[in-house]
């Protein structure tokens, strides 16, 4: 028989089906009158004896194997955000199990790793844990933003006779702006130019 335990889990004493139970230390039959309570410190397998006795004949040893694996602290896992239309990419996380990914904080079937849509304005919520089977961690929050991308700002026309003194442009119902030097591409720049004339 096997049983199996997480890292430092709570353990419960052996208790096998049977008549006069007979604890043994070693297959080499050194008795040990009290059932065990498996050690869950470390990582491994320990094995234990016994045997039961009925009308004075005792049977011979059954071995019971005590797996102990390894325990999991959730993943770490970065939030992040993208504009409306943007290309995501998989939502990650870093962990030193097998990452298990669920849109629900607990309960529910595991899925594939995600990729968030960017089809609309919205706040998504994954959720991701690391190990395997009873030893698997709770589950951290990934929440992804997807951000309405604003509308362009309304640039204000405006001539200079030459050699005119010229101020720096404006522009109606735009916040933060970035101008820039083209149409596309380029490296915006957070303060409006002054015209040259």
């Amino acid at each position: 028989d096997t049983a199996s335990y997480c890292q430092n889990e709570s353990a419960t004493q052996l208790t096998p089906n049977g008549i006069g139970i007979n604890w043994y230390s070693d297959a080499a039959g050194t008795i040990s009158i009290i059932a065990p309570t498996p050690n869950t410190n470390a990582i491994g397998v320990t094995t234990y004896y016994v045997s039961q006795t009925q009308n004075s004949c005792e049977s011979p040893l059954d071995s019971i194997k005590i797996v102990v694996n390894t325990s999991f602290a959730p993943p770490f896992a970065n939030d992040t955000a993208y504009c409306v239309g943007a290309t995501a990419v998989p939502v990650n996380a870093t962990g030193t199990g097998t990452l298990n990914w669920y849109l629900v904080p607990s309960g529910g079937s595991a899925i594939p790793q995600p990729t968030p849509s960017t089809a609309s304005a919205t706040v998504l919520d994954y959720y991701v844990s690391q190990g395997t089977g009873s030893c698997e961690s709770g589950r951290e929050l990934i929440q992804v933003t997807i951000n309405a991308v604003p509308s362009a700002p309304v640039g204000n026309d405006i001539a200079y006779c030459l050699n005119d003194i010229a101020v720096p442009l404006t522009t109606t119902g735009g916040t933060n702006e970035l101008w820039y030097t083209s149409s596309t591409g380029g490296i915006g720049s957070a303060t409006a130019p002054t015209p040259i004339t």
